[in-house]
């Protein structure tokens, strides 16, 4: 864990805190009860794989969030096991502490089609949620930012007579800190989303003023977004789960049903590789028809 938060733990430097958090709660919870007891050469592909049975759901079963150590997990967190436990392998390899690696299998599980809501479902999510929570579900589905990232928007990163806003830092449990990607991005901002923007810039903010706070200031909490989030889905007539992070894909699911390359929906999400984006890609024919009519031709540029 200490090399992890070092320089030298991969090709983009250190792992963040979240990213720390996680593989230390992997260790704790998992991990450490299977395999803590044993050498690191005493870890063999049999054991590996009696991991892998026992923690794997029934065939045909749906697994819920396992509560309790030793409960089965969903295949795609069975696959973050997998994948620390081999870099803690890799890198004891490499540092010629064990000869060899272990031959297993953690390749990730099947990706399900990306679940996001219909613009029609997206206009009644917007119309049931009351200010301040339908500016941020608003700029959720209008700019596909991040949670953490919305949190962490400042009105100094608007630039509103230019029609963008910059995505400079993210908020985590951790506290404040660089995008998921590492890297600042811009995103444009719609023409609805400018004028929303503009009617809440009166009287002018502080520069460092959080655009959505708390009464004392403080950021908003992950559980009163979501919980809030969830009530306007009833209040709208949507029965199954919204939450923040669906109003991502919403974004990039409109994006390229109207034609927008998926080139530029990668920058404008931050995402660090293209096949993360190409998910967007394959949304189904009866899909595409069903909102073709809807395509929305941008208004002539302002003089």
């Amino acid at each position: 864990m200490r090399f992890q938060a070092s320089p030298a733990a991969s090709r983009r430097g250190a792992n963040k805190p979240g990213e720390l958090r996680e593989k230390q709660r992997i260790f704790d919870n998992h991990l450490l009860p299977a395999f803590g007891a044993l050498r690191l050469d005493q870890i063999t592909a049999r054991l590996i794989d009696g991991y892998i049975a026992a923690r794997s759901p029934p065939l045909g079963a749906q697994p819920s969030r396992p509560r309790k150590v030793g409960e089965p997990l969903a295949p795609s967190t069975l696959t973050n096991h997998l994948i620390l436990l081999r870099r803690v392998l890799s890198v004891a390899h490499r540092w010629q502490i064990i000869d060899r690696i272990p031959t297993f299998t953690c390749a990730p599980p099947k990706r399900e089609r990306l679940d996001f809501l219909t613009f029609d479902e997206a206009d009644r999510l917007l119309a049931a949620a009351a200010p301040p929570l339908r500016l941020l579900l608003l700029l959720a589905i209008r700019t596909g930012l991040r949670l953490g990232e919305l949190r962490a928007l400042r009105w100094r990163d608007l630039h509103l007579d230019g029609g963008y806003l910059r995505v400079e830092r993210s908020l985590t449990k951790a506290g404040f800190g660089s995008p998921k990607s590492g890297k600042a991005r811009i995103v444009e901002l719609t023409h609805d989303l400018r004028d929303s923007l503009r009617q809440l810039a009166q009287p002018p903010p502080r520069p460092d003023q959080l655009l959505f706070a708390q009464p004392t200031g403080e950021p908003l909490s992950e559980g009163n977004v979501y919980r809030s989030t969830r009530a306007a889905a009833r209040a709208a007539g949507i029965e199954r789960p919204i939450y923040p992070h669906l109003l991502r894909h919403t974004f990039a699911s409109h994006c390229v049903m109207r034609g927008i390359p998926l080139a530029v929906v990668k920058e404008w999400l931050g995402h660090s590789e293209s096949r993360t984006t190409e998910r967007y890609a394959h949304l189904a024919p009866e899909v595409r028809s069903t909102f073709i009519n809807r395509l929305v031709q941008p208004p002539p540029s302002s003089p």
